[in-house]
């Protein structure tokens, strides 16, 4: 309840950032997990790190989506397009695609699902697809830092860098 209501009361701008860096940390978790151990806490701990990165990966879609920047919907397009490239992986683990580009899950086909072949999907050894992911959320999050500098400040910024690159012509 705590969290949602952090989430209400907070800027889209805010929401978005916070969402990428979760999403950023979900996909390190991936990353990290170890698919040729099959003792029972690993194969949990695995079930539970998808879990929370599809949950993490619906927030960042959801928060995005909602912005009205248009860098920021086209990262959002482009990560929900790399989704549908690995829908076919996706589902064979018992993970699909939805039309909004959000991810749902079957529990029972996850937890059924067999090292091999979640493996396939989640490794950054066996699979491109948390790497992709983790690109096109890294060019997401400058967007958002990119869009949200106000107007004067981004003037200011260039007044600096012609300063500093040279461009800047004193008068004696």
């Amino acid at each position: 309840m705590r969290l949602s209501s952090t989430r209400d009361n907070s800027t889209n701008h805010d929401v978005v950032t916070a969402d990428t860096a979760a999403l950023s940390k979900a996909l390190d978790a991936l990353d990290g997990l170890d698919f040729e151990d099959k003792e029972a806490d690993n194969t949990k701990k695995i079930y539970n790190t998808i879990m929370s990165f599809v949950d993490t990966y619906n927030n960042a879609i959801d928060s995005a989506g909602d912005s009205s920047a248009r860098g920021v919907s086209s990262k959002v397009g482009k990560m929900k397009q790399a989704l549908k490239e690995y829908s076919k992986e996706l589902e064979e683990i018992g993970i699909s695609v939805k039309n909004s580009g959000k991810l749902s899950v079957d529990k029972s086909t996850l937890k059924t699902a067999t090292l091999t072949k979640v493996k396939k999907v989640f490794s950054k050894d066996a699979s491109d697809f948390s790497s992709d992911i983790r690109k096109i959320n890294k060019n997401l999050k400058r967007q958002v830092t990119r869009e949200s500098v106000p107007p004067a400040v981004k003037q200011q910024k260039d007044d600096y860098s012609d300063i500093l690159g040279g461009t800047f012509n004193a008068q004696a």
